[in-house]
């Protein structure tokens, strides 16, 4: 569930607001219940905060039904503390039990603590394969979590089905009759409800009112087979589910061909249904459905977080939007503004806030003509570019509008570097290393798109960080290599000359690697060596080529984030990430200290008398601590002792600074840093 939940970078669940935390290892050690959740309304510490809604999945084992049975232990008493705060705030808090321990005997203490209906176990009648456990606990989460967040827990999800039953032969095994049947069967099986209108309408109602009215709400499954787009009814209700803003997926169930597709049924997400032996693929109509109610969650999840941010903009030039602007949509809202528009809009400008990832500079160059034909300049933006850019302070400081607010180039001719190295403290704090791998997607994706560039000093392995954000650039990125990487000497002696060259060769127009000497250095990693690997034995050379290659990088950056790292483990003269804050400091560079996951990144900002950094007991990477550990931080301590310390000088206030060191959450993490590169760009 922690997986599906965590989504990607950009992702709807992700990118609208939803942070997830796995508590199982004893704080203070084992034996120890988890670290304690920070409700709305209850006591908490200062980070995290809590959200607006917290949601807690139990999962009722049979090690916690032993532990709970102790009722002055620390296990009960973290079960009845996540109960308590459900009967005190249901409004707000979210408790759906998943029960994985073994069935019969009498009722625990932990079952009389949770007595919430459990989730997973959906109905499945006689002689038919259930559903797989996994993804009916995450679609039956997401639908609790979205009729919570939409202030209707006890009421159900309506998926209006939209379909054609008319087939190309009358005998076609595989018509869209039969596949609208199954669609009713699976939705039967789930505790959505579903609006078809062969079934939902009613004798003598208004089959064009009641159409229209259900097709605009709830959310929209399009079962597209090959007569699809020519029937009218079918892309009147697709329309309507457009303009209200639902969401939408396709089950894509063309069998011959499509003599034309409509625009329409373009920018909607798809799921591919393939035929089987026995008819269609129950699977892939599972699939869809899931996809559906995910969707479902991250717009309801927009509706409360558009309320939020409408108080920060000029609602008559602004539209909020839940999908990203396209042609057909776009000339709505701009046909109905300037039907509607009191006055001209302020500049001549037009902006949509939507949801999800930014529009891709292919697509924005299109939508910009579309705007133009009215005479309006246009712009598109997602929350966490607006906030990175300073729009959520914009209004209520009697600056200027969102339009005003947000240059496309805020960043242009900036590099920002990036030390990032898995923290001991994770588990502890109910967090993950995906998380960092969402740090950084998040924070290259508002770089980027604003002109910056990014450097880093990794390694070249398949499932490490340069290749994750490789990926990244190539998402969001213009083709100008945007991604500096800098190979230490004793990272590219690793690799056969082959393969570094198939590393470029990926890298292509997004990426460059430039090889390092022992002392940081450019050098042409094939001088002195044939095609096989040579690694460098020597470790004290080991340590030099990593130090050499953090001075090269230091010198080539305009500003550094810190994210992680080992207390020990490490394998240079001093902590990486230790080392890095240390030259980046002596070279006067802004540097930004995410340190809301722990590890050294957390070390450095207490020592640097940062507020705000999580507290953890007896870090497991500290003892006993190295000695060129504690070196480092003395030498850190010495920086911010002497008296021409003037702070982190990273375009942040003290309390963004805080903010940014106790934060766990990706797209603050990358929104404040944003901010903050984007203040000193502007500064004179």
């Amino acid at each position: 569930m922690s997986t599906h939940f965590r989504g990607g970078v950009g992702t709807g669940l992700i990118s609208n607001s939803v942070e997830i935390y796995v508590r199982s290892a004893g704080f203070r050690g084992p034996g120890d219940a988890p670290l304690a959740i920070p409700f709305p309304g209850g006591p908490h510490s200062r980070r995290p905060q809590p959200g607006h809604f917290t949601v807690v999945v139990p999962v009722l084992g049979d090690e916690w039904i032993v532990a709970a049975e102790e009722t002055s232990g620390p296990w009960h008493a973290y079960a009845r503390a996540i109960t308590d705060a459900w009967v005190r705030d249901p409004r707000h808090v979210g408790v759906f039990p998943v029960w994985e321990a073994a069935s019969g005997g009498r009722p625990s203490a932990l079952e009389t603590l949770f007595p919430q209906q459990r989730i997973g176990s959906p109905r499945t009648p006689a002689g038919v394969t259930p559903e797989p456990r996994g993804q009916a606990l995450c679609r039956e989460l997401a639908q609790g979590m979205a009729q919570l967040v939409a202030a209707d827990p006890g009421g159900r999800l309506q998926v209006f089905v939209s379909h054609t039953r008319q087939a190309r032969t009358p005998d076609d095994p595989f018509g869209p009759g039969a596949l609208a049947d199954l669609v009713m069967s699976v939705i039967g099986r789930t505790r959505l409800h579903a609006f078809l209108d062969a079934v939902s309408l009613q004798p003598g109602e208004d089959f064009a009112r009641r159409l229209y009215e259900n097709a605009g709400r709830g959310a929209f499954l399009a079962v597209v087979t090959d007569l699809y787009s020519t029937r009218h009814w079918c892309l009147e209700e697709l329309w309507t589910a457009k303009r209200e803003g639902i969401p939408i997926v396709m089950l894509d169930a063309l069998t011959h061909t499509e003599e034309r597709a409509s625009s329409l049924t373009g920018n909607v997400r798809r799921v591919r249904v393939r035929p089987t032996e026995d008819g269609w693929s129950e699977q892939d109509v599972f699939r869809g459905v899931n996809l559906l109610v995910d969707d479902y969650l991250s717009y309801a999840l927009w509706q409360h977080q558009s309320t939020s941010l409408r108080r920060y903009v000029d609602e008559s030039t602004t539209r909020m939007s839940f999908h990203p602007p396209e042609a057909e949509t776009l000339t709505a809202e701009l046909k109905r503004h300037v039907q509607t528009a009191a006055a001209p809009s302020p500049h001549g400008r037009f902006s949509v806030l939507h949801a999800g990832a930014p529009v891709r500079p292919t697509e924005a160059a299109r939508l910009r003509d579309v705007a133009s034909l009215s005479g309006l300049t246009f712009e598109s933006m997602t929350p966490q570019q607006f906030v990175a850019l300073g729009g959520d302070r914009m209004r209520e400081n009697g600056g200027t509008y969102m339009s005003d607010a947000l240059p496309t180039d805020a960043l242009k001719g900036m590099r920002i570097g990036i030390s990032v190295a898995t923290s001991a403290d994770l588990d502890r704090l109910g967090l993950a290393e995906t998380q960092f791998r969402t740090v950084l997607g998040e924070l290259a994706q508002l770089v980027v798109t604003a002109g910056g560039k990014l450097a880093y000093g990794g390694n070249l392995r398949p499932d490490g960080y340069t290749i994750f954000l490789i990926e990244q650039m190539r998402t969001y990125a213009p083709s100008s290599r945007p991604l500096l990487n800098c190979l230490a000497w004793s990272e590219h002696r690793k690799l056969a000359l082959s393969e570094l060259e198939q590393h470029r060769e990926q890298f292509g127009r997004y990426g460059e690697i430039v090889c390092l000497s022992v002392d940081g250095e450019p050098v042409d990693p094939a001088v002195g060596r044939g095609e096989a690997p040579e690694p460098e034995p020597d470790p004290e050379v080991r340590h030099r080529a990593l130090t050499g290659m953090r001075r090269y990088l230091m010198g080539r950056v305009d500003a550094h984030l810190l994210l992680g790292g080992k207390r020990g483990g490490f394998r240079g003269a001093l902590p990486g990430l230790v080392e890095e804050a240390l030259l980046a400091l002596e070279a006067g560079l802004p540097v930004y200290l995410a340190a809301g996951y722990g590890g050294v990144t957390a070390e450095i900002a207490r020592t640097l008398g940062i507020d705000g950094v999580p507290e953890v007991p007896s870090p497991s990477d500290a003892t006993p601590p190295d000695p060129r550990f504690l070196d480092g931080l003395r030498r850190l301590r010495a920086v911010a002792d002497a008296s021409t310390w003037t702070g982190l000088r990273n375009g942040l206030t003290d309390e963004e600074n805080r903010q940014l060191a106790g934060s766990h959450y990706p797209q603050e993490i990358a929104a404040l840093a944003s901010r903050g590169l984007g203040r000193l760009r502007r500064s004179p």
